[in-house]
């Protein structure tokens, strides 16, 4: 079996990962940022030129950034959230070769997503937020679609997932507005603004 765990920011999707985690110890447990054979959020999606760029441009980053790298097909997977570095310009650089926020056109994020549930054949895992949190995030904040097309792309995703053994933990917020005001004090720059 494998387990989705959803929800809102700040509603205790990691909380109930760890709880997860401790039941089920022969799972493997998958958060957001870590390298995920179906999820890509936190984590830069590069071309092998744009790889050799960032690794030159970061030389003092360069054994942390190849520990940090997977190579998928064409492309290199880096979990540079991961990375440690005092220069936010590293973080913000690599920001813009994630998948999410309108980051690319529609039919080539569905194509990688798709893809990615497809070909995943794993079991015994753990994911938090790889399925609903950040597509349907995408989705409405970034490219403004309607629920019906939400709703269709994820018809195309519950296709790709067929066969595959798995349950959904949704984590229903009593209070909404309390989530956001946390995740808001959590998410800000150095000189404390809201990012």
């Amino acid at each position: 079996m494998n387990y989705f765990v959803e929800g809102i920011q700040g509603s205790g999707k990691s909380t109930l990962v760890r709880k997860l985690s401790e039941r089920y110890p022969g799972c493997t447990t998958v958060m957001e940022g870590d390298y995920s054979p179906i999820e890509l959020a936190w984590c830069a999606r590069l071309s092998e030129t744009q790889y050799s760029e960032v690794l030159e441009q970061w030389n003092d980053l360069q054994d942390q950034l190849r520990s940090k790298s997977h190579k998928e097909d064409n492309c290199w997977i880096v979990c540079y959230t991961q990375v440690k570095s005092g220069n936010r310009d590293f973080y913000q650089q690599l920001e813009n070769y994630e998948i999410y926020n309108g980051r690319t056109t529609f039919e080539e994020y569905k194509d990688i997503v798709l893809t990615r549930y497809r070909n995943w054949q794993g079991d015994s895992n753990i994911f938090e937020c790889s399925l609903l949190q950040n597509a349907a995030e995408d989705m409405i904040l970034f490219r403004d679609m309607s629920d019906d097309s939400i709703f269709d792309f994820y018809k195309e995703v519950r296709s790709a997932l067929d066969g595959k053994e798995y349950e959904i933990y949704y984590i229903e917020s009593p209070d909404i507005e309390k989530n956001l005001n946390a995740v808001r004090v959590e998410r800000v720059d150095k000189n404390g603004n809201e990012i």
